[in-house]
């Protein structure tokens, strides 16, 4: 059963941010993840990660990092390393999945750091407005490891035409060429092509926070 009204403040987390992750009816998705954890030897049956609930927290500790550490309130120097993973591959939690391959990555890291469950919250949400960031190895691992499962795909990003009304032919030009350089994109003619889409900033867009919105500036 999924509440009609979500919570999007308060928790351990204590930010804007949605509580699923700490809710009793949010844990059973957990329950293949979990499973498939086992089987693959990364999780130890009785252990403090055989938990539903702990597998949760730790997901979602992973998505709450990467808001602050590349979402747009973030410093520029971490946002250009890589974009956020989409908030739909946080929501497959067949076996084998997204949420498996999240967590997999996830717990090798804190194993390499020696990290237990109620160090990992400090660890990844520290730093939020420095240029540093100690979890950006496990970001960049994780898209890797995303990508090679085509579950992210590669940038194709189309410029919408309404952009000439807006902008001068020389900005133009430099924000193609800023997004050029960023791993793996490629410019394309055709909406029809692409898996992004660049169009004007707008009053609307202020203060957006869904994934598929954020300013190339």
């Amino acid at each position: 059963h999924v509440p009609p009204t979500r919570e999007k403040t308060g928790g351990c987390m204590d930010k804007a941010f949605l509580t699923d992750y700490d809710k009793d009816w949010h844990w059973p998705s957990y329950e293949i993840p979990r499973k498939w954890l086992v089987e693959n030897g990364l999780v130890e049956v009785g252990g403090d990660l055989d938990s539903t609930k702990t597998l949760s927290f730790v997901t979602a500790t992973l998505q709450h990092a990467m808001h602050l550490h590349l979402g747009k309130d973030a410093p520029k120097t971490k946002r250009c390393r890589m974009t956020r993973i989409p908030h739909k591959l946080f929501l497959d939690y067949s076996e084998g999945g997204s949420v498996c391959c999240i967590l997999q990555n996830m717990i090798e890291y804190m194993g390499e750091k020696q990290l237990e469950v109620e160090e990992l919250e400090k660890h990844m949400l520290s730093q939020a407005k420095s240029d540093s960031c100690k979890c950006m190895e496990v970001f960049l691992r994780l898209n890797e490891a995303l990508k090679a499962r085509n579950a992210i795909p590669r940038p194709n990003i189309y410029f919408s035409p309404e952009l000439v009304d807006f902008y001068r032919k020389e900005e133009l030009e430099k924000y193609r060429r800023m997004v050029s350089r960023k791993p793996e994109a490629t410019l394309v003619s055709s909406e029809a092509k692409a898996t992004h889409i660049v169009v004007p900033n707008n009053v609307d867009m202020a203060d957006v926070e869904d994934c598929y919105c954020r300013e190339i500036e």
